[in-house]
């Protein structure tokens, strides 16, 4: 999918779902803004979790924004 698709997509589901829990796995940041709860990951090892704006302060997560 390309950005806009990704993007439609990706809001219809977390509309559609507000009311349940939904684990999107992904590899941009559409979205991530909306989730109570990120967990960050890397070589299957959890290297933090929490919301998007605990995670902000993180330099990897940090690092992986910024290539978006």
């Amino acid at each position: 999918l390309d950005r806009v698709m990704e993007s439609q997509v990706v809001e219809s589901v977390l509309d559609h779902y507000q009311d349940r829990s939904v684990v999107l796995v992904t590899h941009s940041n559409i979205g991530l803004q909306r989730m109570d709860q990120i967990i960050l990951m890397e070589n299957g090892a959890v290297l933090a979790q929490g919301s998007y704006s605990e995670l902000s302060r993180h330099p990897r997560f940090q690092a992986i924004i910024q290539t978006f």
